[in-house]
């Protein structure tokens, strides 16, 4: 029977030495790459930093939401002794384009700036 070879037994202790030093490593990026997933995917800490970085825009599309939203909840309140109106074909071809052009195009550029921000660039 052959006896083992000390330089082989020191080539397999640096080989198993180096394969735990990659695995060791190997974790420390997992942690690290988890850690970042995490930051990225809380929505608080993102709002949080979105705030910091932009108050004035966060803080004008709050206050323009708000009213949009108050103002689409509180309408007009009709009275029955008022005759109604009727709407004049300007005024019915203008809300037809309001409703066509003007809203999808308003909500498609509002988009891009939330996911502007979001995404951490501006578009001016």
């Amino acid at each position: 029977m052959a006896e083992p070879n000390i330089e082989e037994a020191l080539d397999d202790h640096e080989l198993k030495q180096r394969l735990v030093a990659e695995l060791n490593a190997s974790r420390a990026d997992l942690r690290r790459s988890q850690a970042r997933l995490r930051q990225r995917l809380d929505l608080k800490t993102q709002a949080q930093g979105i705030f910091q970085k932009y108050p004035v825009a966060v803080t004008s599309a709050a206050l323009g939401g708000g009213v949009a939203l108050a103002a689409s909840l509180t309408g007009s309140k009709k009275s029955e002794d008022k005759p109604k109106k009727k709407k004049g074909l300007v005024r019915t071809g203008l809300g037809f384009a309001t409703g066509l052009v003007v809203k999808p195009m308003l909500k498609k550029w509002a988009t891009k700036q939330v996911d502007a921000l979001v995404s951490g660039r501006t578009s001016r």
